[in-house]
């Protein structure tokens, strides 16, 4: 969220940015304008979404500067700051649209009142907006052979499960702030498919999103970025590059992230054989099939026989590949049948663990407030991720990133309602490291903005 803060004090800016620093907001995401000119400027040169101007400023005064202000941005929420009771300038504020009408000097209260109203109108564009491209994408999806023009660019992420122990999870996804970055997942035969948009206050942050994650994710998967687009038909090539380009990075030296400009090669039908073998390989051990595992790995090892020595680097990248992949050491052409029995047999031996569901349980809520991820909290328990989320979800009912959620909006409830602790000391308490994150989690999950719950039920609870 971006905001602006329009006055020719100083020492107002700053109370204000102190305010707003207490209320989670970083100092990247304010803009400061001492006159109405310059306000202007911001608003050129950056999406507002929240904008608290002052009256009386030099150059051009505060209504002047919202009724341009408001061609150039009209879905931001201007907020007039003034130390006039002056019935004639809130009049004219109100023919303006502008929020409301504060009289100096602002209160933290009144800004935190301010901010949630802000964070729930967006958050209302956003579920929208979300919903015309859901439909997009699923209409991208399917065989449909109409021109489906979309709203925004799409840009277009492939992310492959290269260690089929370690599968990447979209919901893990959820678990984090991504205000920046609009994301929705699909599973795909070739592996996870991300379709991202920028918001509107965040342009041009989705190539450093990928390699962030890129980055994070690095030691399991591969991904492929591809060119935004904002038709079907623009997509059906970029696709088509993509599902290219992933089918054969087992004959490549490793790489993390191909990027948008990356050209898929002409394998010859030897090396696009030994791929699809490896492909068949991994999605064999990744559901534990043990029979299609061994008739695919002896594919892949007597479709290896077949390659010259022409390709000899293929061969050492695909080895390479598979050393990752199973855990392996030491790996050759010579042991490679003998290797690849031992992790089909190893499949066979895999038993189910007890699933101690209590003791994990106990262990949430006590540490419910830290950094906890279903990767992070499978692996202190000895199971994989997907292995972890089904008997957790059988135990629960429900998967467990809704599980953490639901604690931890219980537990702000009870603050909201016991305590008078502000929504940034109740965001950081529940485990939310960011207060407009945990208002948008706790309006997702209740329907209202925690200073609305508050509001509501607060004499209520007085009353029982």
């Amino acid at each position: 969220m971006k905001i602006l803060i329009a006055d020719d004090e100083s020492l107002i800016r700053q109370s204000i940015l102190m305010f707003l620093k207490d209320l989670g907001i970083e100092q990247a995401e304010v803009v400061e304008a001492a006159n109405g000119l310059s306000m202007l400027d911001a608003v050129k040169s950056n999406h507002i979404d929240l904008a608290l101007v002052d009256i009386r400023m030099p150059s051009m005064d505060g209504l002047e500067a919202i009724r341009h202000a408001r061609e150039l941005a009209p879905r931001t929420d201007f907020y007039v700051l003034s130390g006039f009771d002056d019935f004639k300038y809130a009049q004219e504020a109100i023919r303006l649209g502008v929020r409301d009408y504060i009289l100096k000097p602002l209160t933290r209260k009144q800004l935190e009142q301010i901010l949630e109203h802000t964070i729930a109108g967006l958050e209302k564009q956003k579920t929208k907006l979300l919903q015309n491209l859901t439909l997009c994408t699923m209409a991208l999806l399917s065989s449909s052979e109409e021109m489906i023009p979309f709203p925004q660019t799409c840009y277009p992420l492939l992310i492959t499960d290269d260690v089929p122990a370690c599968p990447f999870l979209p919901l893990e996804l959820s678990e984090k702030d991504n205000s920046k970055v609009m994301i929705l997942p699909y599973t795909q035969p070739e592996g996870t498919l991300l379709f991202l948009f920028e918001t509107p206050e965040y342009p041009g942050c989705v190539s450093g999103y990928i390699k962030e994650m890129a980055e994070q994710y690095s030691a399991c998967h591969t991904f492929f970025e591809g060119k935004g687009f904002s038709d079907s038909f623009s997509w059906k090539q970029e696709w088509q590059r993509i599902q290219s380009l992933a089918a054969c990075r087992f004959v490549f030296k490793r790489q993390t992230l191909y990027g948008s400009n990356r050209k898929a090669p002409e394998l010859t039908p030897e090396l696009a054989k030994l791929c699809r073998h490896c492909e068949s390989c991994l999605k064999a051990s990744a559901v534990n099939d043990h029979a299609s595992f061994l008739l695919s790995s002896q594919a892949m090892v007597q479709a290896l026989d077949e390659i010259t020595a022409q390709n000899s680097s293929a061969v050492s990248h695909l080895l390479s590949f598979l050393e990752r992949a199973y855990r392996l050491e030491h790996l050759n052409k010579d042991n490679l049948s003998k290797k690849m029995k031992q992790v089909g047999l190893s499949m066979l031996q895999t038993m189910p663990k007890d699933f101690r569901s209590d003791e994990i349980l106990q262990y949430i809520e006590e540490h419910y407030t830290e950094d906890l991820s279903l990767t992070g909290i499978s692996a202190l328990y000895g199971f994989s991720p997907n292995y972890f989320s089904s008997l957790f979800k059988k135990k629960t009912g429900c998967n467990f990133v809704q599980y953490l959620t639901r604690l931890r909006i219980s537990r702000s409830k009870r603050l909201l309602l016991q305590t008078h602790m502000t929504i940034q000391e109740i965001s950081a308490a529940t485990g939310y490291y960011s207060a407009s994150f945990f208002i948008r989690s706790f309006k997702k999950a209740e329907g209202m903005t925690p200073l609305d719950y508050r509001k509501e039920y607060m004499g209520k609870e007085h009353m029982d």
